[in-house]
């Protein structure tokens, strides 16, 4: 069964912060709401921030914030509320032995930079790595979860997406991942982004225009097949979405990419956007 998602509001991002105009490239790759009133956006061709009010309003509070970074750009945010610290992703950084891996930076609640780490595992091509990063607590124990789109969808038939968890270590470095497949019912051509409210997974897919709602088992090393849901957007031209986070139970904010050169020119609709569903009842 495949849903349609019900549009709220949605908004070009350059109309959201002072000096930017339609000539702007904000090229959007992940968010994370704070709360049901801010999110934050990140950009895979600006190391800035950009502080959103969800009421989609330009208003002062809305602004871009500058952020260290090893290279150029990010490709998902998440929160730790607990020690108030951001995490932002790379996809992939090649090492001395011309692997990938990606790199996570953490920063404090201003967003200024206390560390970066390389995670495993290593990836034989730089657009191969990670799409999507979450943070949470478990037992007592910090994880991220990241998120990883598979090869195998690019022939159009649709792949496994993978979720790698690590653990926080004594020492502050993450662990050796555990992989966890998604399940069947979450089979797209790629995989773009994942976010988690409690015990509940939402995974979108840029090529397919999908997303997927799922429950993670309560040993977290598996998803519950049956809690699988799969929506639609409402339209052909969400053709360029790469980021999305939970707002409330039945609430998710997601960004869009821009369109690229290839792509159908109603795909310029939705692009460089922000936009706001709610999740039907079933």
């Amino acid at each position: 069964m495949c849903i349609e998602l019900e549009l709220l509001d949605e908004c070009k991002l350059h109309k959201l912060f002072a000096g930017e105009n339609k000539q702007s490239v904000l090229e959007a790759s992940g968010v994370y709401a704070n709360d049901e009133s801010i999110c934050h956006v990140i950009f895979d061709n600006r190391n800035q921030v950009g502080r959103v009010d969800l009421s989609l309003k330009s208003k002062d509070e809305n602004r871009l914030i500058p952020v260290l970074n090893v290279g150029v750009g990010f490709e998902d945010i998440t929160f730790d509320p607990r020690n108030q610290r951001y995490y932002l992703i790379i996809e992939a950084l090649k090492d001395g032995n011309k692997n990938y891996h990606g790199l996570v930076s953490e920063y404090d609640s201003e967003f200024r930079f206390r560390r970066c780490t390389l995670l495993d595992p290593p990836f034989k091509k730089r657009n191969k790595g990670f799409e999507g990063v979450e943070h949470f607590w478990r037992d007592g124990i910090e994880h991220l979860a990241g998120l990883c789109e598979d090869s195998a969808g690019r022939n159009g038939s649709g792949g496994t997406g993978r979720v790698y968890l690590f653990r926080r270590e004594a020492d502050g470095t993450w662990s050796k991942p555990r992989q966890i497949d998604l399940p069947s019912s979450a089979k797209f051509i790629d995989y773009a982004a994942i976010a988690q409210r409690e015990s509940r997974v939402a995974v979108v897919s840029q090529e397919s225009q999908r997303v997927w709602l799922g429950e993670i088992n309560e040993a977290c090393d598996g998803f519950a097949e049956s809690s699988g849901n799969v929506y639609r957007f409402p339209s052909g031209s969400y053709c360029n979405v790469e980021g999305l986070s939970w707002i409330s139970d039945d609430r998710l904010v997601m960004v869009s990419d821009r369109r690229k050169k290839d792509q159908k020119k109603c795909c310029k609709e939705k692009d460089q956007s922000i936009h706001l569903f709610r999740i039907p009842a079933v």
